[in-house]
């Protein structure tokens, strides 16, 4: 919240935080999606080797890429000056959909493993 300009710590800001978690569990959804479609396996997640972090690493570089530029660029949201930025995007908001996907479907992959 302190990388964006205005984000205070009230009921408000929290809320919106929510609110972007959720689109970001459903940015995964549509990275695993596109894994999906690309592989033409539903568990191309549990073994994706090389591929598959590709896959992760580019469908996270593009979708946050495109949302952050839109979102600063329509003034939905503004940093602060603090953020880092590599041309004009925050580069926290793309280390983020660059390291939770893997994460993500690396745990969901064990889970699916220690319960089958």
């Amino acid at each position: 919240m302190p990388l964006y300009a205005g984000a205070g710590y009230d009921r408000r800001a929290f809320f919106y935080c929510f609110l972007a978690s959720l689109g970001d569990g459903l940015l995964a959804l549509l990275i695993f999606a596109a894994g999906w479609i690309v592989f033409r396996r539903r568990e191309w997640f549990v073994q994706q080797g090389a591929r598959g972090y590709l896959l992760m690493l580019a469908a996270g570089l593009i979708i946050a890429v495109g949302i952050e530029r839109v979102a600063v660029g329509t003034g939905q949201w503004l940093y602060a000056e603090q953020i880092p930025r590599l041309f004009g995007v925050g580069l926290a908001p793309i280390a983020q959909m660059l390291v939770l996907p893997p994460l993500i479907f690396r745990v969901v992959a064990a889970w699916g493993r220690r319960s089958a």
